[in-house]
């Protein structure tokens, strides 16, 4: 900000003179001075309601903001822990281990009914090997013969059971991984639905973007009211004995009815 006055060094019984010259000069530096003053202090004040309120507003974006890093957050966990379930459902490990036998996915999974099932299958076959030996041997150990039919014909049963259990937590890791059942997106009364990874996983992406773009508003509102706190910079042209200022984010002009100095934010 340029000086409107510069300082004068008297003498007694020598130049500069104590006249009326000198004196009219410094006391109209010393009214613009204080001109400059009062006018700046009441622009500040009519300015200040505008800049608390954006002050407020960029407080809220921030606010807004920070609940969206804490819904992306929650949103984070709550994959991390369908993720989980997802993997103990299709393969009865929980981050790659093993799970106890206290765990809901212990003999509970995909993996291990698809095992029992094979199990199933290679014992009935077996057993149906054993039922169709020769049919000397049949006629000769009827009762035998009935005995392993019979137990081939239990054996496919519990493999039929073992396969069925298999396709049901099969579908139930699919369901808890995407949200879908043998291909099919699962209904509103399933409760994998909108309760699922890939769910969860979409809701974390969607609440991370929010938060960057609440972000961004908040620091373009920052940056407003950091313009329009800037102040005007004045200065008295001497040669004309005019107050002049340098270019602001205000537009002045003199009130040619009033002779007020009237300002208003550059548009």
């Amino acid at each position: 900000m340029e000086k409107l006055y510069e300082r004068i060094t008297w003498h007694n019984n020598t130049t500069p003179a104590l006249n009326e010259t000198n004196l009219n000069l410094m006391s109209k530096a010393i009214d613009d001075i204080d001109n400059r003053v009062v006018e700046l202090a009441d622009s500040i004040l009519e300015d200040l309601p505008e800049i608390r309120e954006d002050i407020e507003r960029a407080e809220g974006l921030c606010e807004d903001a920070q609940e969206a890093a804490s819904a992306a957050e929650a949103s984070k966990s709550a994959a991390t822990t369908q993720a989980l379930k997802s993997e103990g459902y299709a393969v009865g490990k929980q981050n790659g281990s093993d799970v106890g036998s206290g765990s809901p996915y212990y003999h509970n999974n995909a993996y291990y009914h698809s095992q029992q099932a094979a199990g199933s299958a290679t014992s009935a076959g077996n057993s149906a090997a054993s039922a169709s030996g020769s049919a000397q041997q049949a006629l000769d150990a009827a009762g035998r013969s009935a005995t392993s039919a019979y137990s081939a014909a239990g054996d496919a049963s519990i493999a039929t059971n073992k396969a069925n259990a298999a396709d049901a937590s099969s579908k139930d890791s699919e369901a808890w991984a995407v949200g879908k059942r043998g291909g099919t997106d699962v209904g509103s009364g399933d409760e994998t639905y909108h309760n699922n990874s890939k769910y969860y996983a979409n809701e974390s992406a969607n609440s991370a973007m929010s938060a960057q773009s609440a972000a961004a508003d908040a620091a373009s509102a920052i940056e407003t009211v950091r313009d329009l706190i800037e102040m005007s910079t004045f200065y008295v042209d001497f040669t004309t004995g005019n107050l002049m200022y340098t270019e602001s984010p205000y537009t002045f002009s003199i009130n040619t009815t009033t002779g007020n100095l009237e300002w208003e934010v550059a548009s």
